[in-house]
C-alpha cells in the first residue's frame, strides 16, 4: 500500500493474478458434467465365438458362456449425436444357473459385458439372454455406465454348438450370431 492508503500497482497485479487463478481452478474442478446424449443408436448384428463352462450336458446344471476374442464390428446409426459409426463387444459372460441340453423355454441368464465403439470409448452392460428355442432367444442389454450410459435395448441371437456334444464332456463351445439392436433412453 502506498501512503494514501491505496493499494500500489505491484499489489492489485498479485490480486488480479490470484483471483484469475481461482477462477480457473473452480472453473476446471466443479465443470457440470455434459447433458446425457438423447436420441437412438442402432448397431447392426455381430458374430462371435464363445467357450462354455462346463460343458452343456443332458442333465441341468450352472454354465457359464464366455466370448471368446471380440465379436465382429457392426455398423450403426446414431442419432444421438455422438458420432458413432461401429461397435463390437470386446467382452461378455453369461451365466445360466441352470441349463441343459433340453432348454426350457424361458430360461434365462445374466451377465455382463463391455462393447467399444468406433470412437474408442466403452460402455459398461448388464445382460439378461432368455431363451425362446434350444439355441435362441432375446438378450437385454442396460448400459451400466461409460458412453451411452442409462440406455437400454433388445437384440434376438442365434447360437450354434461347433464343439462337443450332450453326451461326454457336453457341448464346450458355440457361435452366437446377433440381430440389430437399439439402444434408447428408458
Amino acid at each position: 500500500m502506498n501512503l494514501a492508503g491505496r493499494p500500489d500497482r505491484a499489489a492489485r497485479l498479485r490480486s488480479v493474478a490470484v483471483g484469475g487463478l481461482l477462477s480457473a481452478v473452480a472453473l476446471v474442478g466443479c465443470t457440470t458434467p455434459s447433458p446425457a446424449a438423447s436420441g437412438t443408436i442402432t448397431c447392426q448384428g455381430g458374430s462371435g465365438q464363445m467357450s462354455v463352462s462346463p460343458g452343456v450336458v443332458s442333465t441341468d446344471g450352472p454354465n457359464t458362456y464366455t466370448l471368446v476374442g471380440p465379436t465382429t464390428t457392426a455398423s450403426c446409426v446414431d442419432s444421438t449425436g455422438s458420432g458413432i459409426t461401429s461397435a463390437r463387444f470386446e467382452r461378455f459372460s453369461i451365466l445360466f444357473p441352470s441349463i441343459g441340453c433340453l432348454v426350457t423355454l424361458g430360461t434365462r441368464g445374466e451377465g455382463t459385458g463391455t462393447v467399444r465403439w468406433s470412437d474408442g470409448t466403452t460402455s459398461n452392460v448388464e445382460l439378461v439372454a432368455t431363451l425362446d428355442s434350444a439355441y435362441g432367444g432375446d438378450i437385454a442389454t442396460t448400459v451400466l455406465s461409460g458412453h451411452f450410459a442409462g440406455m437400454t435395448g433388445s437384440s434376438r441371437f442365434l447360437a450354434s454348438p461347433t464343439k462337443g456334444t450332450c453326451f461326454g464332456e457336453g457341448i464346450t463351445a458355440e457361435s452366437i450370431q446377433t440381430g440389430p439392436s437399439t439402444l434408447r433412453r428408458s
